[in-house]
């Protein structure tokens, strides 16, 4: 995921909950290990370090992210599992600040699972 993201390449993902807020946005959680300090920020380490923001035109927010310093890491990659679909796609940027922002466009929308209660909130365009 390295490439993709930026993770550190020693980093694994042990836990993951993705929290919704009633009618607003999502909250995805990760619990890594080992915990990351070598790398300035990054996921592994503590703290709120990444955002997820959803957009119409991904390649467009990209390049607006570049003009404002930020780098693009590999992409954008096509979404899997629930979030696979015909457009479906998320690009990872690092922002001069050292805030990870991923970038995600769901157009064919989010598969659920038979026993979710809820859907994700997804803005209207």
């Amino acid at each position: 995921m390295s490439p993709l993201n930026g993770f550190p390449a020693e980093m694994n993902l042990t836990g993951l909950a993705m929290l919704r807020l009633a009618n607003g946005c999502n909250v995805e959680l990760f619990q890594t290990s080992p915990t990351v300090q070598e790398h300035s920020a990054n996921p592994g380490q503590p703290g709120i370090n990444h955002f997820s923001l959803y957009t119409d035109d991904i390649h467009k927010t990209a390049a607006n992210m570049r003009l404002h310093g930020a780098q693009m890491f590999d992409g954008p990659s096509d979404c899997f599992a629930q979030e696979e679909g015909k457009g479906n796609q998320t690009w990872f940027g690092m922002t001069p600040f050292g805030i990870l922002i991923e970038l995600i466009s769901l157009p064919a929308g989010v598969r659920y699972d038979e026993e979710a209660t809820e859907q994700r909130w997804i803005p209207e365009g």
